[in-house]
């Protein structure tokens, strides 16, 4: 991966029984930042800011994939806190999911998502409900 073990003190992290949730959230926004090719004092959401710059520029166009960029804050934050929540489970000690990022309700344990407010326009909004309504229909 990097010749800096970097990455791998990122990932001791998980592995510690008694990890903060900043400490967790720090070690797996960096973690990240490795992933996705950036240095040892990049932040996440720097590193998602250029390379969205970088893929604009280019292709010279105003399109880019999403998925082709880094996560952003606070979904790195959560998806760290599951991650830190199964490595646990895989080495036989206990955690409470719901502290970790999941959400427990009846039927199937769901991944919480974030706690920022998505930005959108009035349209993508009213679709969006639209979405969630048809979606709840269909699964519940």
């Amino acid at each position: 991966m990097r010749e800096d073990n970097g990455f791998l003190k990122c990932i001791e992290a998980f592995c510690g029984q008694s990890g903060s949730k900043d400490a967790i959230s720090s070690a797996g926004e960096k973690a990240l930042v490795y992933l996705y090719g950036g240095k040892g004092n990049d932040i996440l959401g720097g590193l998602r800011k250029t390379k969205f710059c970088n893929k604009v520029a280019k292709n010279n166009s105003t399109t880019v994939e999403v998925h082709s960029l880094p996560p952003t804050t606070d979904a790195a934050k959560y998806h760290s806190f599951r991650v830190y929540c199964q490595v646990q489970e895989w080495m036989g000690n206990c955690v409470d999911p719901d502290k970790w990022g999941w959400c427990l309700r009846k039927g199937p344990v769901i991944c919480r998502q974030t706690e920022s407010a998505v930005r959108s326009t009035p349209s993508a909004g009213r679709r969006r409900r639209r979405w969630i309504r048809q979606w709840l229909l269909i699964h519940y």
